[in-house]
């Protein structure tokens, strides 16, 4: 609850600072290099610091497999703006969707070549091009809601930021819990074997997990409290804003608007698959003991399952209807609204 309260007012800030696409496209860039800069310290230091505090080695193995998929979330998504005005955002989505598809076969492929572990380089390389392609295509979809966002205004007059991002909110924490429920329940019909003897990329030890997460959340904490304070300009929205906002307002926009329906899909698609992926990963480490179905299952929800995921992605992002000519057209129209309400109000 509290994580929701900081984030949706967090999420609604780019559609408050503009409305030009291309500058949003290099905020949305912007933000999520330095939120895969925040996953390299999850994905890829945390097996680091449980292995610490639990006494045991650490699995270098999966260290290595999260830190190069991790490396193009850094790398690549500050070209991102440059690649969307040589090729349009669509055809982006799509590029970058098949590669991320390549990857996760590529995965498969390899895993499936008597590499249990996935411990080698080619799995590694893999995990890069998979890595590749859809750190691009879940992180710009982000640069997307703002468009939502101004169509909303287009076609009701008011800028509800906050209603929409309230609304993705709920959807990508929809895909979480659903990419949480598969793995488990996939993991149960595969007949997975959990057992002391069986090697395991990350530590089991509560203790373990109650230091490290504790010393996360504390170091977060201290990194809001020091965000808050060394913001100078506090925002409050007018009264005119806020008086007609409704709880209700949450599902009128949800059936109303069309192009937030597709991103609704997508996100709750694009989180599902990502949670899949993160959660099923260890298993992929730590199945050499498992019998042969459930070895193979575990690469179906490592690899195959994400690749059809990312398919499904690809098929969504197609009707969606806002171009960027569309988009300019509409805020465009916005700025002609607000200038002649302006001069009436002189």
């Amino acid at each position: 609850m509290l994580y929701t309260c900081v984030n949706v007012p967090y999420g609604a800030l780019n559609a408050s600072l503009t409305r030009d696409t291309h500058e949003i496209t290099m905020l949305t860039s912007i933000r999520m290099v330095c939120a895969n800069i925040g996953g390299f310290f999850v994905w890829t230091l945390i097996p680091i610091f449980l292995g610490l505090a639990a006494g045991k080695a650490i699995p270098w193995g999966f260290v290595f497999f999260q830190f190069v998929g991790s490396i193009p979330g850094i790398l690549f998504m500050p070209f991102v703006p440059a690649v969307k005005k040589v090729v349009g955002k669509k055809n982006m989505f799509y590029l970058f969707g098949t590669i991320a598809i390549i990857g996760n076969i590529m995965i498969y492929i390899v895993s499936k070549s008597g590499v249990n572990s996935g411990d080698n380089t080619w799995m590694r390389i893999a995990n890069f091009v998979k890595s590749t392609g859809f750190t691009i295509i879940t992180g710009y979809m982000w640069a997307i809601v703002p468009e939502v966002i101004s169509y909303a205004e287009y076609t009701t007059g008011r800028r509800i930021a906050g209603i929409v991002n309230a609304l993705t909110g709920m959807f990508y924490k929809l895909g979480n819990a659903l990419g949480g429920i598969i793995p488990l329940y996939g993991l149960r019909i595969l007949g997975y074997i959990a057992g002391e003897e069986e090697p395991s990329s990350l530590t089991k030890e509560p203790k373990a997990w109650f230091t490290v997460m504790s010393i996360y959340n504390i170091v977060g904490l201290v990194l809001l409290i020091t965000c808050f304070f060394a913001s100078k300009e506090r925002i409050a929205m007018e009264e005119k804003e806020t008086k007609n906002v409704k709880v209700t307002d949450l599902f009128t926009e949800f059936v109303r608007n069309g192009p937030l329906r597709i991103i609704a899909l997508y996100f709750v698609t694009a989180f599902t698959c990502m949670t899949t992926q993160n959660t099923i990963n260890s298993y992929l480490f730590g199945m050499s003991n498992q019998k042969a179905g459930t070895q193979e299952g575990i690469r179906w929800l490592a690899s195959l399952i994400p690749a059809i995921f990312n398919v499904v992605m690809i098929i969504i992002i197609f009707f969606y209807s806002l171009t960027d000519e569309k988009i300019d057209e509409i805020n465009r129209e916005i700025e002609r609204r607000h200038k002649a309400s302006n001069a009436e109000e002189a």
